[in-house]
C-alpha cells in the first residue's frame, strides 16, 4: 500500500460483549466447580461417620483434579479476554490493516494483516465480529461493530474506487 492512505474508520475488540459473556460462563463454571467440591466433601464426611459399612478406613478426599481445572478456566478466560480485546481494524481508503486471528492447523492465532481492496475475496459481517477471506488466508477479527465495518469494505470494493 502506498504512504498516501487516509483513515475511513476503525475499531476493535475492547469492552467487546464476548469478554463478559466468557467470563460469566467462566463464573458458571467456577460454581459449578464448587458445587461438586462441596459433593465430594459431604460425601467424605458421610463415610468418615458410617466408616464401619465399609471394609476400610475413608482417605482423605482429593480435590487437586477440581483445583486445576478452577486454575486453568481463570487462565483461559483471561487469555482469551486479552485476545478478544487486542483485536483490531483500519480501514483506509487503499486497504485495510489490522490485527485479528488467522487459523494454522486448526488453531487460531492473533497476526497482523494490511491487505489491499483487491486482494480481498469477500467480507462476511457476524454478531461477534467480522470474518476476512483474501488472498492470504482468512482472518476473523471480534470488534464492536461489525455492520459498518464490513458495509465501508463491501462499498469501496463495489464502487472500486480505491488507490492501489
Amino acid at each position: 500500500m502506498n504512504d498516501t492512505k487516509k483513515l475511513l474508520f476503525t475499531d476493535s475488540g475492547k469492552n467487546h460483549t464476548l469478554i463478559k459473556r466468557q467470563w460469566v460462563a467462566a463464573i458458571l463454571s467456577l460454581i459449578s466447580l464448587g458445587l461438586t467440591f462441596y459433593s465430594r466433601w459431604n460425601n467424605w464426611q458421610i463415610r468418615n461417620q458410617f466408616y464401619r459399612l465399609w471394609d476400610e478406613l475413608p482417605s482423605f478426599p482429593f480435590f487437586a483434579d477440581l483445583l486445576v481445572l478452577a486454575i486453568l478456566i481463570v487462565i483461559l478466560a483471561s487469555a482469551a479476554g486479552k485476545a478478544i480485546g487486542r483485536s483490531e481494524i483500519h480501514i483506509y481508503d487503499n486497504g485495510i490493516e489490522g490485527y485479528g486471528f488467522k487459523f494454522w492447523d486448526f488453531r487460531p492465532k492473533m497476526h497482523n494483516f494490511a491487505l489491499r481492496y483487491d486482494d480481498i475475496r469477500s467480507v462476511k459481517k457476524h454478531r461477534w465480529g467480522l470474518s476476512i477471506r483474501s488472498a492470504e488466508g482468512r482472518y476473523n477479527l471480534i470488534v464492536r461493530s461489525p455492520e459498518i465495518c464490513a458495509e465501508k469494505i463491501n462499498n469501496i470494493i463495489k464502487r472500486g474506487d480505491y488507490n492501489i
